[in-house]
């Protein structure tokens, strides 16, 4: 059987609790100590990286509010180029039109200058001509078949000069 010896009890308590003191103070004090260093630097770095993502956050909602706001500008921007070539575009039309107007208005002054012109000479033509015949008339005697000649004569040029003067 197993004896109980209290001696060797007490002396084993004693050890145990001595054991557990010291381990208590050199063992399990440091390693708690160096949980909890860690756990306070895990701690740290999960407070670090939330603010470094709420930096992040903030920083890509500025940056989208910044994009936007290009984007609209540059909509702006787009919009008064495209108005300002629209308006370029029409004056030049419209200055565009004012010169042929005129190249148009200035060609009919010439055409109708000319037209008077060509008609001046036309009728000094006939002039010339019915003061010829008229000369010819009195000037000489005539039979009947030369003033008829001479009147078929001038009938002729009179409508050659009238062709001429409307080609």
């Amino acid at each position: 059987m197993i004896r109980l010896d209290y001696s060797n009890v007490i002396f084993t308590i004693i050890n145990l609790l001595t054991l557990y003191f010291l381990m208590k103070k050199f063992l399990y004090s440091p390693v708690m100590s160096i949980i909890e260093k860690r756990k306070e630097l895990i701690n740290q770095q999960i407070e670090n990286a939330e603010l470094v993502e709420k930096q992040a956050l903030q920083m890509k909602g500025e940056y989208e509010e910044k994009l936007k706001s290009l984007k609209d500008e540059s909509i702006v921007i787009l919009d008064n180029a495209k108005a300002k070539a629209e308006k370029e575009y029409k004056f030049i039309i419209e200055k565009a039109n004012i010169e042929s107007d005129k190249i148009i208005e200035e060609a009919k002054s010439m055409a109708n200058i000319e037209h008077k012109k060509i008609l001046k000479e036309a009728e000094a033509d006939i002039t010339k001509l019915a003061m010829l015949a008229a000369a010819k008339i009195i000037g000489e005697q005539f039979h009947e078949q030369e003033n008829q000649a001479l009147y078929d004569q001038f009938i002729v040029k009179a409508g050659e000069l009238n062709d001429k003067n409307n080609n």
